[in-house]
């Protein structure tokens, strides 16, 4: 009994692992049928879901009221993991799938560093 608590506890503790949370930093985009994010630096573009993208969501819809264009981007830093779940819907379009754990920060204006709007 005792061997088998702890291989259930190891092999629930492994699926748990596979969530990585890591740090990212780029561009964000919101609008009709696009949550999309690029890294910095890097040519390639994610849908971007969320617990709550709500405050990012409107930070780039207002932008994007102010220049009267659509999809504009704004800078974030955030912590969360590349999803593994079988993308759905507009999220076939995109290289793979994010999932944002927590805003760290956003802003109209991103460093000199990152390239790629």
């Amino acid at each position: 009994m005792k061997t088998l608590m702890i291989a259930l506890l190891i092999t629930l503790s492994a699926g748990c692992a596979s969530v990585n949370s890591q740090k990212f930093e780029g561009y964000y985009s919101y609008g009709h049928e696009v949550s999309e994010f690029k890294r910095c630096n890097d040519s390639k573009v994610y849908w971007l879901n969320g617990d709550n993208l709500t405050t990012i969501e409107q930070a780039s819809l207002s932008l994007a009221k102010i220049k009267n264009k659509p999809y504009q981007p704004v800078y974030i830093i955030f912590s969360g993991f590349f999803d593994q779940r079988e993308a759905i819907a507009f999220e076939k379009k995109y290289d793979g799938l994010i999932y944002l754990d927590q805003l760290l920060s956003h802003t109209n204006k991103a460093p000199s560093s990152c390239h790629g709007k």
